[in-house]
């Protein structure tokens, strides 16, 4: 638990995260996790936490990259304007926070890159165009106060983590 000793609280979150941080040192892989609860328990907080204590495989630290949900407009901003400059080459964290906002054909889109049924990579054809995904490079967190807003299926594929009030 020696990860979070800064954040007050939230024991089985501790403890579950230590988890995936262990695992991760070992595999450079994570689940893609989604973190839920009420406005003010620390999501956000732990997915910075969370973060910060995942390494490359040459010891630096990661990129970590914190959107807001509520600007990502569609598929084509996402992919022109945050996906080809700051994550496609790059080892890196991205935490989409209010992830109920997402507009539906990126939801629609994450349908197919996180349908990993073998490896770790995907690829996505959109728009003319072979978008890659390696996830031992790229990290994905979500965090939102509204879990029943998020897409079934999206939601299914998410590694939940649930905050105490």
């Amino acid at each position: 638990m020696s990860y979070f000793n800064d954040l007050i609280g939230q024991h089985a979150v501790k403890k579950k995260l230590s988890f995936y941080i262990d695992a991760f040192n070992k595999t450079y892989q994570a689940p893609f996790l989604l973190m839920a609860g009420a406005k003010g328990l620390g999501k956000t907080e732990f997915a910075k936490a969370f973060a910060k204590n995942l390494r490359n495989e040459d010891g630096d630290k990661r990129t970590f990259l914190e959107l807001n949900c509520s600007t990502i407009k569609n598929n084509e901003q996402f992919f022109e304007e945050i996906f080809l400059p700051v994550i496609d080459d790059n080892e890196v964290t991205i935490l989409f926070d209010e992830c109920h906002a997402l507009p539906k054909d990126l939801t629609m889109a994450f349908l197919t890159i996180f349908n990993t049924e073998k490896g770790h990579r995907k690829t996505l054809s959109w728009n003319g165009m072979d978008f890659d995904f390696d996830f031992r490079r790229h990290t994905f967190i979500f965090a939102t106060t509204e879990t029943d807003k998020i897409f079934p299926p999206l939601k299914d594929r998410l590694t939940t983590i649930d905050f105490e009030a």
